[in-house]
């Protein structure tokens, strides 16, 4: 497991050990505060990370769908949390529909994103809605495509 850009007591730490259930990239960290503000008052202070442009988008677009089991998870680990985010009604939308058009949605948004400048208003919008229909075909797919989350 691995994060940054958090400070924690070592108690709060050991009483609330990360989920190994997730694996890969990506959202190991998320579930393990929602955790920890359940258990613990947790001040947040807003510490925005960028990766000041270094890394192209296709490197942006491969690390977010390497990171969908792993949303997949804490979004079903989460239920109650994952209903009250942005991404959310879009999601349970996007699930009504066949995998095969939310494949294609997937190859055109990706395909839009990464021809589009980063600095593209559209850019943001299209990344995220990618993540939604991947994130909507996960939920179309039993959690047990994803190998080591069913312990």
């Amino acid at each position: 497991m691995f994060t940054s850009n958090i400070m924690v007591r070592r108690a709060a730490f050991d009483a609330t050990p990360f989920d190994r259930r997730f694996t890969g990239y990506g959202y190991e960290d998320v579930e393990w505060s929602i955790r920890l503000a359940r258990q613990f008052r947790v001040l947040h202070i807003d510490n925005p990370v960028s990766h000041l442009g270094l890394h192209k988008p296709h490197r942006v677009l491969e690390d977010m769908r390497a990171s969908i089991p792993n949303y997949h998870l804490l979004a079903t680990t989460h239920s109650d949390t994952f209903a009250q985010t942005s991404i959310s009604p879009i999601v349970r939308i996007l699930r009504w529909s066949p995998a095969w058009a939310l494949r294609a949605l997937d190859r055109l948004a990706g395909w839009t994103f990464l021809a589009l400048s980063r600095m593209h208003p559209l850019a943001f919008l299209l990344f995220q809605f990618d993540k939604a229909v991947l994130l909507a075909l996960a939920f179309q797919r039993p959690i047990d495509r994803y190998p080591g989350r069913n312990d």
